[in-house]
């Protein structure tokens, strides 16, 4: 009874799973906070503005017109120019 003590299982190959999602988890939030550091310096978030500016230049890198136009809606009925 003892001896059994002192062999050592392998893990299961759900315990193996788990490690590799966590191991995944922890790689993914690492690269998330390096991009949201980035993101951070490319703004000037004292600018007034600084987060429609931040929309355009998304809208405008993805290549859609279409969010595009809706953006510039949104924002000319925001400040009033179109009622």
């Amino acid at each position: 009874m003892l001896f059994s003590a002192a062999v050592k299982k392998k893990p299961s190959s759900c315990v193996k799973e788990v490690e590799k999602i966590k191991q995944k988890r922890e790689e993914r939030r690492a690269a998330q906070q390096a991009l949201r550091e980035q993101q951070d310096l490319e703004y000037d978030t004292t600018a007034p503005n600084w987060e429609f500016g931040a929309m355009i230049r998304f809208v405008t890198l993805v290549g859609n017109t279409s969010a595009f136009v809706r953006l510039w809606n949104f924002i000319f009925l925001h400040i009033g120019v179109l009622s």
